[in-house]
């Protein structure tokens, strides 16, 4: 009988595997030298073959098993049923038609005893092929590279876990949540669980450098896709931890892989002419500051966009300025004066890109700005906004003054709207989908038809995010709109706010406030004390 307190509870999920599963489960029963109780799981996902006449004939009560509906392709679904039902406190995952190589459990069940803290081991395994012959290929050939998936960054660029050679602590697996069943994780569910367990107990992972299992290769592997589907996969996966607690250095890691993985699938999709993001930048007589602020934007470390820029009818050198560039990603538009918010309608109905980032002409961009932004944009598709700190520079120079900050979280955003606009316009990035939800540019309110969209999108439901770094410079510039028309700023957002007020309202709970002030009070960040006091002062304004 299985043992009534295992230490080690082995789960395999089946699937019409009577042709494997035999061998599977003998592949754990005769592992060598192992005096550790264990128990099988066997989590049917509602085979149609004959896969429970061979588990429970051929094991009896040796197996525990359990028959569960067809959960429609989504292995996570009978691997948390099988966590679930685990008395084990140690989990060992295994494949209904792969092989467990016979010293497995010996070479990694003394790691967890000598290590209290570790959570997880895994190692690399063989490839065999339908009928079980082995190839001599490994999943993972380089040893040192496999120590790499010890390191959430570094597993990021490549799943080097092979699943069915992990063993993890249950109460591990129980604190970030368990394998997600979204349907857009299937094959690749698996990835995401060691993600989480990587991110939140940095350092307690351990390779084991040998192959401890064999991979059978066949048709029927739920993994096998095309390029196209397996890197929309790996988007999901990164979409899906978008909103797990990250270190500064995890969440920077996260999001370049999210661009690199989206490049590369727009590549594959044959769409290598358009761009992820259209720049829109209008300028009626910049030249003064105008070759700076178009050079921050060449500079771009992420270089795939296009730039859209309009000359709103200059009578100074502007045209020249930006006519004496020759790079193929500028889209130049010279034209008679029409207003900002027409030629900011004009570039964005121009725009082949999915995401806009603006850009004002007497502005900076710092170089990792759009590679940043686009990242957060990416990792989420109902965030249709996302701004950043901004640095004050004078019309003198571009040497840095105060920093100006903002809640990050969307809810704490969209109540500071009530209060202040939070987005720097020039410094901010936003869907295209939701700029025509939200009925685009207009001049209802004045010039501060930034603040009216970014309301207009908050009302329509869209979420938004300000990344805590200052990825912008704003020149104090006395030709800028900001000082001309700064009474009438002021006047229109009064009226704007008041209309706010009157369409919508963001609840958030008073449990939840005392949770975003220590949250934002601990933030790994050298305005961690600004944010927090500012945030404090928004709730205060808002009561």
């Amino acid at each position: 009988m299985a043992a009534s307190n295992p230490l080690i509870s082995v789960i395999i999920p089946a699937y019409n595997r009577a042709a494997y599963i035999t061998d599977a489960i003998n592949s754990v029963f005769n592992q060598e030298e192992a005096p550790w109780p264990l128990e099988v799981i066997v989590i049917d996902d509602g085979s149609t073959d004959n896969t429970e006449e061979v588990v429970t004939s051929q094991f009896g009560d040796k197996v525990r098993y359990v028959k569960i509906p067809q959960s429609g392709g989504r292995p996570a679904v009978p691997r948390n049923v099988g966590i679930k039902m685990a008395k084990g406190k140690l989990i060992a995952f295994h494949d209904s038609d792969d092989l467990w190589a016979p010293d497995k459990l010996r070479q990694q069940i003394p790691l967890f005893e000598q290590d209290k803290n570790l959570v997880l081991s895994y190692a690399t395994a063989e490839i065999m092929n339908h009928n079980g012959k082995r190839s001599g290929q490994l999943v993972v050939p380089d040893m040192k590279h496999l120590a790499e998936g010890e390191q959430y960054e570094k597993l990021l660029t490549d799943n080097v876990i092979s699943t069915l050679t992990v063993v993890a602590r249950k109460d591990a697996i129980k604190k970030v949540g368990y394998f997600n069943e979204w349907a857009g994780l299937s094959a690749v569910e698996d990835y995401e669980l060691w993600l989480r367990i990587a991110a939140r107990f940095p350092g307690q992972l351990k390779a084991v450098a040998a192959p401890l299992a064999y991979y059978r290769q066949h048709s029927g592997n739920i993994s096998l896709s095309d390029n196209a589907k397996a890197l929309k996969r790996l988007t999901n996966v990164y979409s899906a931890q978008a909103n797990i607690t990250l270190t500064p250095e995890q969440r920077h890691a996260l999001q370049i892989q999210t661009v690199v993985m989206q490049v590369n699938l727009g590549r594959l999709r044959d769409e290598p002419d358009t761009p992820l993001i259209s720049v829109v930048m209008s300028v009626y007589n910049g030249e003064r500051f105008l070759r700076p602020a178009i050079e921050s934007i060449l500079n771009q470390t992420y270089r795939a966009f296009e730039f859209i820029i309009i000359d709103d009818g200059s009578t100074d050198n502007t045209a020249n300025i930006i006519q004496s560039y020759n790079d193929p990603r500028i889209r130049f538009v010279q034209r008679e004066n029409k207003g900002l918010v027409y030629s900011l309608n004009q570039g964005v109905g121009m725009a082949r890109g999915r995401f806009i980032a603006r850009m004002d002409a007497d502005d900076l961009a710092l170089p990792s700005r759009f590679e940043k932004e686009l990242a957060v944009l990416l990792s989420n598709e109902k965030i249709a906004l996302v701004g950043c700190f901004f640095t004050y520079i004078d019309e003198a120079s571009s040497k840095p003054g105060i920093t100006i900050t903002s809640p990050t979280e969307s809810i704490d955003l969209k109540r500071a709207m009530f209060i202040y606009n939070p987005f720097p316009h020039g410094g901010s990035m936003f869907r295209r989908e939701a700029y025509a939800e939200a009925g685009g540019y207009n001049n209802d309110f004045g010039p501060i038809e930034d603040y009216s969209l970014w309301m207009r999108m908050s009302i329509v439901g869209w979420e938004c995010k300000v990344i805590p770094e200052s990825l912008y410079l704003y020149r104090l510039s006395t030709q800028g709109i900001s000082h001309n028309q700064k009474d009438a700023q002021a006047e229109n957002g009064k009226r704007l706010i008041n209309d706010y007020w009157s369409k919508h309202w963001v609840h958030k709970g008073v449990r939840t406030i005392v949770r975003g002030g220590r949250r934002y009070s601990k933030l790994d960040s050298p305005f961690a004390n600004e944010m927090f006091h500012q945030y404090i002062h928004h709730q205060y304004v808002l009561a």
